[in-house]
């Protein structure tokens, strides 16, 4: 797990004649971390934040919090009142221990744009940022989010106070608000997993009808917290139907046992799921491609929302992505991910038919998309495009190695895998050996004694 790095963001306010609002800012696409979101102002520590060592931090984090909001809009924060702070879910390799201030505008300050991180700006009701949000019209990042509805529910004198409550109970013993589009809720949770990731996503989909899909983790420490979190929705007038599966790999269903009997919750997967997932949870009816998942209303009140379920093998035999019919937001488990490349691991993981589900997938109307594993991408079609390339230029480089004599994938490995750490190699050789298996039946390799080489038709 990453060490955050300090940040600090200032909500500034601003009197109107209709009301009270907020500036928010959109990144810039080509960022990072939360490109193309809509945030507050702001940014990490500098050098130049600090005039000495062992200064107090929250020195420090003012001087981070004026400068970049000079840096960013042009304005200049007369006063700085502390909001609260939240620390980045580990579920990404870029972490951020940011500082939230609050503070105003002078009457007429408007903003600039002098630098190229921030593309847009305007000021805001909270309420009709985060309605806005839930009609699919704004891309709001999620502690922004959770402030703008915290800014809404109690107002600019009770925001600190509610707001700093709030953030100590998911560094405690809650779960971070993390949505990326309304009605997923999403929850980072340790799990065994592979390197480079530490965590898998629980996602919490639905509005009013709930459906908990891959409760991962076998820590009760965190299922604790997963379990506070729908404490929550339960007591805010929800209710779960069922938990949903994406495929049976031990990283995704850790607590389902333990969710099934504490939530008497049937769970749902693929038939071939059924016969890999063993205990005492209640079996609900399976799931195949093409079914159809009601969600009830969407937040902003769309009825006949649903998930549709698609089989989507190749990295399992029963994996499956679930689909959200009114925001595009795909839900698609390891198929894809923000932190690293997806293992194919033969003989179950077959990288041929991973490809066409893939392909699959780019011809959905995706927007926003769910990874078991690091941040919501929220252009879907790009990363699916960025995983298809990048196949591609393996097998390029498999094809470039390989010659007419017998050569041992372990021996290949180096020669392809020129960036990947050499604790890494072990998994790269099961993902080498699924792409020499593609090219063999494609007739362009073969395997004899002593290893893997070309086929007389090629090279």
């Amino acid at each position: 797990m990453s060490t955050p790095k300090l940040a600090a963001s200032v909500i500034i306010a601003r009197e109107q004649r209709d009301g009270m609002t907020v500036l928010l800012v959109r990144r810039a696409p080509e960022m990072r971390f939360f490109g193309g979101y809509w945030a507050f102002p702001g940014g990490n520590v500098a050098g130049a934040d600090s005039s000495s060592p062992g200064e107090p931090e929250n020195l420090v984090l003012q001087r981070c919090a004026r400068r970049e909001l000079a840096e960013e809009t042009g304005l200049v924060a007369d006063s700085l009142l502390p909001v609260c702070r939240m620390t980045t879910p580990p579920f990404y390799p870029v972490r951020y221990e940011t500082q939230f201030y609050l503070s105003s505008a002078g009457p007429g300050a408007e903003p600039t744009l002098p630098g190229s991180e921030l593309v847009e700006w305007g000021w805001f009701d909270a309420g009709d940022a985060v309605r806005a949000w839930e009609r699919g019209e704004m891309e709001i990042a999620p502690p922004v989010l959770f402030l703008l509805r915290t800014l809404g529910q109690y107002g600019l004198r009770d925001l600190p106070a509610r707001a700093a409550a709030m953030a100590a109970t998911f560094e405690s013993v809650g779960v971070h608000p993390a949505c990326f589009s309304p009605g997923m809720f999403v929850a980072p949770l340790r799990t065994p997993t592979l390197p480079p990731a530490t965590t898998t996503n629980t996602v919490i989909a639905g509005h009013r009808t709930l459906y908990v899909i891959d409760p991962a983790t076998p820590e009760p420490a965190e299922q604790a917290r997963l379990f506070h979190q729908m404490d929550l929705m339960l007591g805010d007038g929800a209710q779960f139907e069922a938990i949903l599966l994406t495929h049976h790999h031990h990283d995704h269903v850790g607590a389902v046992n333990a969710v099934s009997r504490r939530f008497r919750l049937p769970v749902r997967a693929h038939a071939l799921t059924f016969e890999r997932v063993a205990g005492d949870y209640l079996r609900g009816e399976p799931l195949a491609d093409g079914d159809r998942i009601p969600l009830g209303l969407a937040p902003d009140g769309t009825p006949a929302w649903h998930l549709d379920v698609v089989h989507t093998p190749g990295h399992a035999v029963d994996h499956l992505c679930f689909m959200d019919s009114r925001y595009h937001t795909a839900v698609v488990g390891d198929m894809l991910s923000t932190i690293s490349t997806i293992l194919i691991d033969p003989p179950e993981g077959h990288m041929r038919t991973y490809l066409d589900s893939l392909r699959r997938l780019l011809a959905m109307p995706i927007k926003t998309l769910i990874p078991a594993h690091g941040l919501a991408h929220r252009d879907g079609h790009a990363l699916i495009r960025e995983f298809l390339e990048h196949r591609r230029m393996r097998e390029e480089q498999a094809l470039a190695a390989l010659k007419p004599e017998p050569a041992t994938v372990e021996s290949l490995v180096p020669l392809i895998y020129t960036t990947t750490p050499p604790g890494m190699f072990s998994y790269a050789a099961r993902s080498l050996l699924a792409e020499l298996i593609k090219l063999r039946e494609e007739g362009r390799c073969e395997e004899a004694a002593g290893g893997w080489r070309l086929t007389s038709r090629v090279g």
